[in-house]
């Protein structure tokens, strides 16, 4: 930036920076912006020609960072790339080369092997691989979106289905409902019926009480004998009755039946799966970029 600043070429205003209407390139390296007559001068100096200019209105969609990125070292900072071993596939600065690529038998200056390499026949290299890997995520994009459209177009049907299946299990659940109801005011009908029947039998034998004593009291042993008889044919026939009556006295439970039919559907329904074939998509190379400069 001093060297813009210190030429004569007039480009800079009153503070020693370049107008605006006079910024036409930028050099990555100097971090700079320059007119005409300063890229000329820029290019005259040896130890600046392998400086990257570009024009001024690029910076924006220049990928600077990502340049940045591959060019400097992630190990120390502040330090560039400036060695490429072949042994391990991996650019360094010059610290890494002392530290851990001395005794490699591959490591080399990466400017020695940028002007030994066919750059034109990389650069095609590079752009093919970058093709495939389009290609490849098109093809999976296309399949994606017949994935989405397919799923579009099932779901009213799936949904239609689905509603007339609940409208079927609703209909019959309410007839399940409609005839428990029938069933529970049949079987409770038929208790009413029972416990007042029950309540008439023990009025019966209270009033057997009742009349033994009377007859007891005031007729002849003779007579109350006969009586007895006839209370204990009478008691006779009671336990007789009684005993049926017992069989129908067992804890009464409404139990609702499920038919296999209706379990194995249930639980075909609640197992909805995604069926995923698997599709024929191209691969892209995964060889590494660097493994070229072997």
């Amino acid at each position: 930036m001093a060297f813009l600043k210190s030429c004569s070429c007039f480009c800079t205003n009153s503070h020693g920076d370049i107008d605006s209407s006079n910024k036409v390139y930028f050099c990555l390296d100097c971090d700079s912006t320059m007119c005409n007559s300063c890229k000329t001068a820029h290019e005259r100096i040896a130890t600046l020609t392998t400086h990257s200019l570009i024009n001024y209105e690029e910076m924006n969609s220049f990928p600077t960072t990502l340049l940045m990125q591959a060019i400097e070292c992630h190990q120390h900072h502040g330090e560039n790339r400036e060695f490429y071993c072949s042994d391990h596939c991996i650019s360094f600065c010059f610290t890494c080369f002392l530290q851990d690529h001395r005794k490699c038998e591959h490591s080399e200056r990466i400017d020695k092997i940028a002007n030994d390499l066919n750059t034109s026949v990389r650069l095609e290299e590079i752009i093919n691989r970058i093709e495939k890997q389009q290609i490849t995520l098109k093809t999976m994009h296309d399949h994606k979106h017949s994935n989405l459209q397919a799923l579009k177009e099932e779901r009213p049907k799936l949904e239609e289905e689905m509603s007339a299946f609940i409208e079927k299990i609703s209909s019959h659940v309410l007839s399940v409902i409609d005839e428990t109801g029938k069933l529970l005011n049949t079987e409770i009908n038929a208790l009413e019926e029972d416990m007042q029947d029950i309540e008439r039998n023990i009025e019966n034998l209270e009033r057997q009480k009742k009349d033994i004593n009377k007859v007891s009291t005031a007729c002849s042993y003779s007579k109350t004998f006969l009586f007895l008889r006839e209370t204990e044919n009478m008691l006779s026939q009671n336990e007789e009755k009684f005993n049926n009556m017992k069989s129908d006295c067992n804890l009464v439970k409404l139990i609702v039946y499920v038919s296999d039919n209706m379990e194995t559907l249930l639980k075909k329904i609640t197992n909805v799966t995604i069926n995923r074939t698997p599709m024929n998509i191209p691969s892209s190379s995964n060889a590494m970029i660097q493994s070229a400069a072997k």
